[in-house]
Formats: structure tokens, sequence, C-alpha cells
């Protein structure tokens, strides 16, 4: 989007969305998946939701064949929202997580 560097007009709309609780919502939600190294190919999922400034992500973790599943989430303030997908990364992995993204081949 190089061309619309200068367009004052789009540049104030992008600048409300960023505020937006979607933004703190994905924020913390690719943080999360960056975190476990999760792709498109791997059962692995986090959804985030904003209500009075608190962001609450929650997430999935399971094996393929749907035996073994780690749920968790955690909430706090939608400053920190990396920090919190990465934080509830580093507990899932930690409650088992990791084991089930190693044997996919995934870390």
């Amino acid at each position: 989007m190089w061309f619309r560097i200068g367009d004052a007009g789009v540049r104030g709309v992008l600048a409300l969305l960023e505020k937006a609780d979607s933004f703190y919502a994905t924020t913390g939600e690719r943080a999360f998946l960056r975190t476990v190294e999760g792709g498109c190919q791997v059962p692995v999922g986090v959804y985030g939701t904003v209500e009075n400034d608190l962001l609450e992500l929650e997430a999935v973790i399971a094996t393929v064949d749907g035996k073994t599943i780690i749920r968790d989430k955690i909430k706090g303030e939608t400053k920190t929202a990396e920090f919190l997908g990465e934080e509830l990364a580093r507990k899932m992995l930690a409650a088992g997580g990791l084991k089930i993204m190693t044997d996919l081949g995934c870390m």
C-alpha cells in the first residue's frame, strides 16, 4: 500500500482501527500462534475478546486425532495483548502442548 503513504484520509481511518478492540484481540492471537509456531495445518486455535478494556484469550492445542486436548485462557489489560498471547502459549506448551507440537513436527 505504498501508494497510500501520503493519503491523510486513509491514515485517519486506519488510526481509528488501530484503537479498536479487534486490534488488541488479533495482537494477542498472533502472539500466541507465533509462540507455539502454529499454522494452518496444525490443530491449534486461539480466540480473543475484549470487554471493558480487558482482553481475554482462550486457546486450544490438540492432537490430530483429538484424543488429547489442552485448553486454557488468560485475561488482562488490552495494552498487554502481546504479552498475554505469549504467556498463554508458554503456559500451554509447558502443560503438554510442546509434546503435541513436537510430535507433529512443528517445533
